[in-house]
């Protein structure tokens, strides 16, 4: 049930409050206009309903004007990961429950097939396969992987790791020690340069 809250007024912005209720959780979408020119926000809070939950958390603001329109920057963010996979970005991954809820993708097998493009392929990993609790989907651009392992097969065999692609993606479920070669090995392969866990 979506439900509007009338209009506020402050010194600078209308804010609008939006609320949704589900079957877990109620959110709260909180637009703001301002008036002095500054680009419209929309944030999200999320009150759970369990009480032994943190009760309230948000998610972060987009330079959106309605819920309709956080809700798809949100999608796009959600997805990014897979879509950006390419070349220059040889591994993306993603949780089922996050592709299917906040991405709003309904056929996996179909999104799939879109992300099956110009060398980039495709693994859908069990939660015993990738220690996700709602299992993973990995893409991946075959040929930009390949090269990097090859580049890195010292320091992968070294670490017990293997040295090819399909073998590298299963085994990512197994976390690397933070910062040593091989996290930021790891990291290099999403694209993840400013990782906290990186080697300095």
């Amino acid at each position: 049930m979506i439900e509007k809250i009338p209009q506020l007024k402050t010194k600078n912005a209308n804010v609008t409050i939006v609320t949704e209720k589900g079957p877990k959780d109620q959110r709260v979408y909180v637009s703001i206009a301002h008036t002095d020119g500054r680009q419209s926000t929309t944030c999200l809070v999320l009150l759970n309903s369990k009480e032994e939950e943190k009760p309230t958390y948000i998610h972060g603001a987009h330079p959106v004007g309605t819920p309709a329109e956080y809700k798809e920057a949100e999608r796009i963010k959600c997805l990014s990961d897979l879509e950006r996979v390419g070349p220059n970005k040889p591994v993306g991954w993603i949780a089922i429950k996050s592709l299917t809820e906040v991405g709003q993708i309904a056929d996996i097998e179909q999104y799939r097939a879109h992300l099956t493009r110009n060398g980039v392929k495709t693994l859908l990993l069990t939660f015993e396969e990738s220690k996700v609790a709602s299992g993973a989907l990995f893409a991946y651009h075959e040929e930009a992987l390949k090269n990097m392992l090859d580049r890195n097969r010292a320091l992968l065999e070294n670490n017990g790791w293997p040295t090819e692609p399909v073998g590298f993606i299963y085994y990512l479920k197994k976390e690397a020690p933070r910062g040593t070669d091989l996290f930021n090995f790891i990291a290099d392969t999403f694209s993840d340069f400013n990782n906290d866990g990186r080697k300095t």
